[in-house]
């Protein structure tokens, strides 16, 4: 089997490297920025005393998803529209929670107007 040099998936994941190498050099900036401003105590008292929230975040759960669902079928139905495919991205987490990607592979959920 011989090797094909332009192929389209060895190009996106060199490109996709390069990418996340670049994205990773400021991150590491603001992860200093950050450790400096909070031992700093040049903070005005009011961002100083903030709490976290971070305990009072309630996970969507499947009753939240079904009224999503409910919501696009009503919707789909005021348009006209007899079913609605949604594939791999931020959509399909929104409508089942499945967090997926583009692949070669076809994934997806189809909600149907009913």
């Amino acid at each position: 089997m011989q090797h094909d040099h332009t192929n389209p998936a060895r190009r996106n994941f060199l490109r996709n490297t390069l990418i996340a190498g670049a994205a990773a050099l400021p991150l590491s900036q603001i992860a200093s920025a950050k450790t400096e401003a909070t031992s700093d105590n040049t903070l005005p008292e009011s961002m100083r005393t903030l709490k976290s929230v971070a305990a009072q975040v309630v996970p969507i759960g499947n009753d939240e998803r079904i009224a999503r669902v409910a919501k696009a079928q009503r919707l789909m139905a005021e348009h006209g529209i007899d079913a609605v495919f949604i594939g791999a991205g931020s959509s399909l987490t929104y409508f089942t929670g499945m967090h997926w990607w583009d692949s070669e592979r076809l994934t997806g959920v189809i909600i149907p107007r009913k």
